[in-house]
């Protein structure tokens, strides 16, 4: 299988052969990348390992189901002006189908399964609270005491796109994170309970009370900082690194009008 200068030329017929075994062999090599690279495609055996193929009934593709409406709506847009189209009668209405239908795992009964109804899944594939969690790896069973605070926000990005799993993201960290006051709180209002003390009582110093609130401003700023790095976890794994969203020039909502002799007339 190697490739020698010393070869007769004769043998060069064999190079691409050659090359095709080792593109073969690289395929049957795990990927085991969390962070891959969002670039061209390319063909490159040595680049391969960057890509995280997404299993589709179309076969291994760089693109999910999201992704594929996503540049098919793009493309019309550029092409139609659909609300001005649906405005004027010519098109009832338009929307993305999912492709359910053809054998894809995600659809709408499968992503209700896993995020309204949990319990009625696999602990493998109900999620986690973060990204940054190992327990979001595929295969993975997430603890019963995370449970209730886990979501499958991988598939809500396949389903609903970045913009959408993020907000669900940072919901989830916050909820989750919630957990430390919380306790906290409770343990606090317990020891009220037990000894008959009474929140700010004129004149009576807490120390107790004292040091819940200063735990709380402490966890304030942690969990700000913990936000800051699960966020860049999170926009590191979804490719949206860096990304910004940009406002259209074009508003497709827009309808021209005319100013005639007999008053406005709507193109």
């Amino acid at each position: 299988m190697g490739i020698f200068d010393s070869e007769p030329r004769e043998h060069q017929s064999l190079w691409s052969r050659r090359v095709h075994t080792l593109e073969r062999i690289a395929d049957m090599v795990p990927c085991d990348n969390d962070f891959p690279a969002f670039c061209p495609f390319a063909t490159d055996p040595k680049r391969r390992h960057l890509f995280k193929p997404f299993t589709s009934v179309r076969g291994k593709m760089l693109f999910q189901s999201k992704d594929r409406l996503s540049l098919t709506a793009s493309i019309i847009a550029q092409t139609l002006t659909m609300h001005t189209l649906t405005k004027q009668g010519v098109v009832v209405d338009t929307m993305a189908l999912h492709d359910a239908n053809q054998g894809e795992v995600l659809s709408n009964e499968v992503l209700t399964k896993r995020w309204v109804y949990p319990w009625k899944e696999s602990r493998r594939k109900v999620g986690a609270p973060t990204m940054s969690s190992s327990y979001m790896a595929p295969g993975k069973s997430v603890p019963l005491l995370l449970y209730p605070f886990s979501q499958p926000l991988s598939d809500i990005r396949a389903y609903f796109g970045e913009k959408v799993a993020f907000y669900y993201a940072w919901l989830g960290f916050f909820s989750y994170y919630l957990l430390f006051p919380a306790l906290l709180g409770a343990a606090l209002q317990g020891y009220m309970w037990g000894y008959g003390v009474v929140w700010c009582e004129a004149g009576v110093y807490d120390w107790f009370q004292i040091a819940a609130v200063g735990a709380v401003v402490v966890w304030c700023t942690v969990a700000a900082e913990m936000w800051k790095g699960e966020r860049a976890i999170v926009a590191t794994k979804w490719g949206t690194d860096g990304m910004h969203e940009e406002a259209r020039a074009l508003r497709s909502q827009f309808t021209a009008q005319t100013i005639g002799a007999h008053g406005a007339d709507e193109w």
